[in-house]
């Protein structure tokens, strides 16, 4: 009821006046919509998971502290609350489902933090299970003591996102203009916070620049 965003899914039989009867109803009701194709993640969930993605890999190949990383990773002001921090509020079983999803319709380029799948099966939801998830009471509950970087970690989440939010595009399922709306009013990446979304912050931060950080990353 909080967030603006709704995704109108055109399927291959949507005609052109349900989408735009849709996207009137979203407006009348004050709800900010865009349009997207019927595919695994629609433009959202999809570009938010494979830059979370990154986050997980790096967490269980090195050994890293979360609340290192979230401490690290929520100093760059890239996403508008850390990443496990975030995840505790929005529900593990939740996140899990959506990422396992991914992982199985688009392979290797989404990562599932196997971390996550134990503490799921432990029945540690994060606050819908009374506050134990990533955290309990402030504790990780993950194994790791490694310090984050979060300059890097920041960047490799930024740098997935805009490759991710470059293949929606590529394929067709959302215009350039719906992929940063939907991340702006889906995702909190509100340029009036100094957070832009995929193609807004490439093109401040200039595509030769992020294009050699892409090829260097």
């Amino acid at each position: 009821s909080v967030m603006p965003l709704i995704e109108v899914i055109e399927g291959d039989d949507t005609s052109q006046e349900t989408t735009q009867t849709a996207v009137t109803i979203d407006q009348a009701i004050k709800k900010q919509p865009i349009t997207s194709a019927d595919v695994p993640g629609f433009v959202v969930n999809r570009i938010l998971n494979a830059g979370i993605s990154e986050i997980f890999r790096a967490q269980e190949e090195r050994g890293l502290s979360i609340k290192s990383i979230d401490e690290a990773v929520g100093a760059q002001n890239v996403t508008p609350m850390p990443p496990f921090f975030l995840i505790d509020l929005l529900g593990l079983d939740t996140v899990l489902h959506v990422a396992e999803y991914l992982k199985e319709m688009y392979g290797d380029r989404f990562y599932v933090s196997k971390g996550m799948q134990q503490l799921v099966a432990d029945g540690k939801l994060g606050a819908k299970s009374g506050g134990a998830g990533f955290y309990t009471d402030g504790v990780p509950n993950l194994e790791g003591d490694g310090e984050a970087d979060g300059e890097e970690l920041s960047n490799l989440l930024k740098l997935k996102s805009i490759v991710e939010a470059c293949l929606v595009l590529e394929e067709g399922v959302a215009t350039h203009r719906d992929i940063d709306v939907g991340m702006m009013t889906g995702a909190g990446l509100d340029p009036r916070r100094g957070i832009f979304p995929p193609f807004m912050g490439a093109d401040i931060a200039g595509l030769d620049v992020i294009l050699e950080q892409l090829e260097k990353a």
